[in-house]
């Protein structure tokens, strides 16, 4: 047994018959998906960094093409490589209500896209630390630290409610989803894509 591994981790064998998890194709489209990505050229788009990486995928730096400005790009490990074009376009229709949000402390959404068989979410790109990083150098340095603190927790809780009046849920609030500028402005990221990508999980199971 793996030195990691514990009683009951495995699948029973059935199940990874059912959704061949054990195949060689399996295995190989799961290293495509979560294999980074070259800077460059990526479909009309120019990678400069990648700047994260999760469970949901990676996040680059990169040109957007006939506009020239620079935003992220979230290449979707969920859906992988090539969805089914049904359930692409269900995904493109929710992620249309991402689209529609507008509010200073929720990250602006631009655009689903697919380049090269990859999905694609292009986003403005927000430069910051995450919350509780800032939260911790306002208590240690700030003349005022409770003022700061509560004045820009106010805000993320204005940016959530803006999405949840509009039928947007996260279900995925952390620090790591909130970053704070270099101008003490919060920014709530990632904002629906949890909870898209568990439906989209869902609807690929039936």
């Amino acid at each position: 047994m793996p030195e990691h591994a514990h009683p009951g981790d495995s699948l029973p064998p059935e199940t990874e018959a059912l959704f061949g998890l054990g195949s060689d194709e399996w295995t190989s489209r799961l290293q495509r998906a979560h294999q980074s990505r070259p800077l460059g050229p990526f479909g009309p788009y120019g990678l400069l960094a990648e700047i994260g990486r999760g469970s949901q995928g990676e996040v680059y730096r990169a040109i957007q093409p006939g506009t020239g400005r620079t935003v992220a790009i979230k290449r979707i490990a969920g859906l992988g490589l090539a969805p089914d074009p049904a359930l692409l376009d269900r995904f493109t229709r929710e992620v249309e209500a991402l689209t529609r949000l507008s509010h200073p402390n929720v990250v602006t959404v631009h655009a689903l896209d697919v380049v090269s068989g990859h999905t694609i979410l292009v986003m403005e790109l927000v430069e910051g630390r995450s919350i509780d990083q800032w939260a911790d150098q306002q208590w240690a340095q700030a003349p005022s630290p409770l003022q700061s603190v509560l004045s820009v927790f106010g805000r993320v809780c204005s940016g959530v409610a803006h999405a949840h009046q509009r039928g947007v849920i996260h279900r995925d609030i952390k620090p790591s989803n909130i970053l704070v500028t270099a101008a003490d402005q919060p920014k709530v990221l990632d904002f629906g894509i949890a909870r898209l990508l568990g439906e989209h999980a869902a609807f690929s199971a039936h």
